[in-house]
């Protein structure tokens, strides 16, 4: 076999051996998924905190957004982390175009002011990034209510 040949052959299969790995990690996120959204609510918001702020995030918008009745009180168990998750939620804040997931995030803000896990009235950074991104709002029921929450974590 020629060199060329034997090279080819060798990156066919490193791109077989990654396209597997790839579908089987994301086989099983999902089924870590669908295992987390049938958890209890109680015992959800023990489990939300073993995983990274990123994938927290993630797995409360899901809950959230996709299952019926959404387990709104999860947000108390995703402020519970304070500053640690502050990056995760902003930058999910900015990435995310959908008005009803902001508002969904900002609620977290919100709970971690009322709850006095993190003071986000004092972070001026972040204060400024959630104007912005309520102002940003188009619906016109999500920017609303994302201007309350906005107004209680501002109230003193």
């Amino acid at each position: 076999m020629s060199e060329r040949a034997a090279f080819w052959t060798w990156l066919n299969v490193a791109w077989l051996v990654f396209a597997v790995t790839a579908s089987g990690c994301q086989a099983s996120e999902r089924g870590t998924d669908k295992d987390f959204l049938r958890m209890p609510p109680r015992e959800r918001d023990r489990a939300i905190l073993q995983y990274s702020p990123e994938r927290q995030v993630d797995l409360y918008l899901k809950v959230v957004l996709q299952q019926h009745p959404p387990d709104l009180g999860l947000a108390d168990a995703v402020a519970s982390n304070g500053s640690k998750i502050v990056p995760a939620l902003t930058e999910r804040l900015v990435s995310d175009d959908r008005d009803v997931a902001k508002m969904h995030l900002i609620d977290v803000f919100l709970r971690m002011k009322q709850l006095g896990y993190y003071p986000v009235a004092a972070d001026a950074k972040t204060m400024a990034l959630l104007q912005q991104q309520v102002a940003a709002m188009k619906d016109p029921q999500w920017k609303e209510m994302s201007s309350d929450m906005l107004e209680r974590i501002r109230a003193k």
